[in-house]
């Protein structure tokens, strides 16, 4: 790795580049990656060129002298010369400038980036724009960690809880959400991420394409269609859905689909902003289907929830704290 790092420097300064070259050069030289051996090889140039410097001294009189000529009597010179004169005479000339500026640029990409930490409390959903242009809706109870400025290869941003993204397309900087051990990546679409509950992260695809990753497998997602991972499984199940479902909260409804009754009071916890006890065990293995629309006050909804089930009763403590009691203790 070291030898082919040495490599590509020299080469970069020894031969002809093109512009396309040049930029692809410096982006591969500025990564923080192999930085110390990058370093290392820009010193063994300069250590290489003071052994040379009388006889560079003369060629780079002789060049410049010819470039003043070519540019004095020919217009269109200045469009044809070789980047291989350039370059090499710039190490020559420049190369002392240069070695500040990388350390300059990689003090600027190592120094900590200032981050922010955006959080809704329960009953309360919250819209942001981030640096890149993305827009997050962000759901009740959650939070979302980015940087003020978007450097390095991707555009990362860590969630807790739910939230929707609206991606800025940009093919060069992927889009990369962290949730768990999980990584989701962009380059421009939209869709949803439920990760409320530790044993259960939920993607939504609505537009374009994502790929779903951990450390051991990944998995393309496609428009409406719905990517469950278990953790404790490290296993990825893809279903199609109706995005509008995954996306209700948005509006103010909340909708669950096979969903335990622990879950379903977790979520009505956050959306009314209140605690929920539990008096005894509910039976988590049983799931239930309901939909309340926004206009459904908190009374209504239990009252539901004790229909469907046919084993549970409530009481309020107060108005913040209701206690919900299993019949069947």
């Amino acid at each position: 790795m070291k030898k082919n790092i040495q490599d590509a420097v020299a080469d970069f300064f020894l031969k002809d580049r093109t512009l396309r070259e040049v930029n692809s050069f410096w982006h591969f030289f500025l990564h923080p990656k192999n930085r110390d051996a990058k370093e290392q090889a820009l010193f063994t140039i300069w250590n290489q060129i003071e052994d040379h410097r009388p006889g560079m001294e003369k060629d780079a009189d002789r060049a410049l002298t010819k470039l003043k000529h070519n540019l004095t009597n020919n217009k269109h010179t200045r469009y044809a010369l070789s980047f291989r004169i350039i370059w090499k005479y710039a190490a020559f000339l420049l190369l002392p400038i240069l070695l500040f500026a990388t350390a300059w640029e990689y003090a600027i990409r190592t120094k900590q980036v200032e981050t922010v930490v955006l959080s809704t409390s329960n009953a309360m959903t919250k819209s942001v724009t981030l640096p890149d242009g993305t827009i997050v809706m962000l759901n009740a109870g959650s939070s979302l960690t980015y940087p003020k400025t978007f450097l390095g290869d991707d555009r990362e941003v860590t969630l807790s809880g739910e939230a929707n993204f609206s991606i800025f397309p940009d093919k060069e900087k992927p889009f990369v959400v962290k949730v768990s051990n999980l990584r989701i990546k962009a380059l421009g679409t939209k869709f949803n991420v439920n990760a409320y509950a530790a044993s259960k992260i939920v993607t939504t695809l609505e537009e374009g394409s994502i790929q779903i990753a951990n450390d051991r497998e990944s998995i393309i997602v496609k428009p409406n269609e719905q990517v469950t991972y278990l953790p404790g499984n490290h296993g990825f199940e893809a279903t199609p859905i109706d995005v509008s479902v995954a996306t209700a909260w948005m509006k103010g409804d909340l909708i669950f689909e096979e969903t335990s009754l622990s879950e379903i009071f977790a979520g009505i916890e956050r959306y009314h902003d209140l605690t929920i006890e539990v008096e005894g065990v509910l039976d988590d293995k049983i799931k239930y289907s309901v939909k309340y629309n926004k206009s459904e006050t908190l009374v209504q909804k239990l009252e539901v929830l004790c229909h469907m089930t046919g084993y549970i009763s409530y009481f309020f403590e107060d108005e913040k704290h209701v206690v919900i009691v299993n019949k069947k203790r």
